[in-house]
């Protein structure tokens, strides 16, 4: 709504039409939603028109107060009374997610609505037009449940084309929200992401012609294909730990070998990734499994986010540079 004050109105004019509309669907009342605008906005995230007009009336109550600065509760509730962008305010960074962020039908809806979104995959598979071994289309947008692939698609053999494809999925977003006026005041990559976030930061020019476009995607395949492959990277247990404590982890790790264990991946004070050299791979489990430590083995077995990984430096310097 315009302010705060018709927000209130329009809360309290939905809460009405449910209880006089018994047999309303919540897809109607999402999509009559989507057409209002205004300044003030309330998003709910619900599975039910009960819990809609439940959240609603709650909304409506604390809103109605005139003193509420925020609602962001675990409940799916949100609203700002003032916006964290604009003049004195907040910056925007894009993150750029990397190869495990990668899932079957990913952006295909946004891909079907929006051309400019549906242009970057159509590039994608220009790429690979001559690849018997890999058709994008049916690696990102699987035609039957037989062809799709989440249960290898961290493996060394998927590393490539997840990341490829996740790099036209973040470009294809990216070129959406830049349609609508939304530019990023910074770029950050994270876990394949960063060759994202270096090609939007412009390292390389943002005019190029769509030849040059699917040939950049060609040599970035090939770039990641060659580091997974035939990178002379040798071979790793990649496990991810899961902590209660952020600090239980460090005397376990202080009493492995030098260089048996090495931190890859630090998500979070709470979760972490290391590379474990197979040899020392059943040792730093049943240490992990008796001070009570969740593991979870990964299938990518390639040392990368590693110093193990400098040697493939020169590769990626070589890519952006050319």
């Amino acid at each position: 709504a315009a302010d705060e004050t018709a927000l209130v109105s329009e809360i309290k004019r939905t809460i009405d039409f449910i209880d006089r509309v018994a047999d309303v669907s919540l897809l109607d009342l999402a999509y009559t939603s989507s057409l209002t605008s205004g300044e003030c906005v309330l998003s709910l995230v619900v599975d039910s028109v009960a819990d809609l007009r439940a959240r609603l009336a709650s909304a409506a109550s604390r809103l109605a107060s005139g003193s509420l600065k925020r609602i962001r509760d675990k409940s799916g509730t949100y609203y700002f009374r003032e916006p964290l962008l604009g003049e004195g305010k907040g910056k925007l960074a894009f993150l750029y997610p990397g190869v495990m962020s990668f899932y079957p039908d990913m952006m295909r809806d946004l891909a079907i609505a929006f051309p400019s979104c549906r242009a970057v995959f159509d590039e994608l598979e220009e790429a690979f037009s001559d690849n018997e071994e890999f058709t994008p289309s049916s690696f990102i947008f699987p035609p039957a449940p037989y062809y799709r692939r989440d249960a290898d698609i961290f493996s060394s053999g998927a590393y490539a084309q997840a990341l490829v494809a996740t790099n036209a999925a973040s470009r294809a977003l990216t070129r959406l929200l830049s349609t609508g006026g939304v530019k990023p005041d910074g770029v950050v990559g994270f876990a394949g992401g960063e060759l994202s976030a270096i090609l939007r930061a412009g390292a390389v020019a943002a005019e190029l012609l769509r030849p040059q476009r699917v040939n950049l995607i060609r040599e970035l395949y090939r770039l990641v294909d060659r580091a997974v492959n035939h990178g002379g990277l040798p071979k790793y247990s990649l496990v991810t730990v899961l902590l209660h404590r952020p600090d239980e982890l460090d005397e376990i790790i202080a009493s492995f070998p030098s260089g048996k264990v090495t931190l890859v991946v630090d998500f979070s004070p709470r979760q972490k990734t290391y590379a474990i050299e197979p040899d020392f791979e059943e040792s730093a489990l049943k240490a992990f499994a008796e001070k009570q430590v969740r593991t979870m083995k990964l299938a990518l077995d390639r040392p990368f986010n590693s110093a193990v990984a400098e040697s493939l430096v020169p590769l990626v310097r070589k890519f952006v540079q050319g």
